[in-house]
């Protein structure tokens, strides 16, 4: 089925740099999974890769999903400084500082049909 969810973006016409971005357990479940018939073909996660396509691994996608598409498609935008502030006080009995970081950024997607999303199970 990763042929048929690749090929779904590849009909759009988009042809960029392609990347899967998925949950630890769907990596979980892609590591355990063999390749095709024969266990000799090896699993379809392997050294950072979706049967070779470069993937990344956050929980910032949802459990058992995965996304795969041209990331240049998508565009990351900030406004406002980065607010910092250093709390001498807070932590002061354990001898620490505390540090608050503040920053703003959205994203957006420029063309949608440059990624699918999908389910692992």
């Amino acid at each position: 089925d990763l042929c048929n969810f690749e090929a779904a973006v590849e009909n759009n016409n988009v042809y960029g740099e392609m990347k899967y971005v998925l949950n630890p357990s769907a990596k979980a479940t892609l590591r355990s999974m063999v390749k095709g018939e024969n266990a000799n073909a090896g699993f379809v996660y392997y050294d950072r890769s979706v049967d070779g396509v470069e993937a990344y691994v956050t929980t910032n996608v949802p459990s058992k999903k995965l996304i795969y598409g041209d990331f240049s498609n998508l565009v990351i935008g900030s406004w406002g400084d980065i607010e910092l502030t250093i709390d001498p006080y807070t932590q002061a009995t354990k001898g620490c500082i505390r540090l608050v970081i503040n920053a703003y950024f959205d994203f957006k997607k420029a063309r949608e049909v440059a990624f699918n999303y999908g389910n692992v199970d």
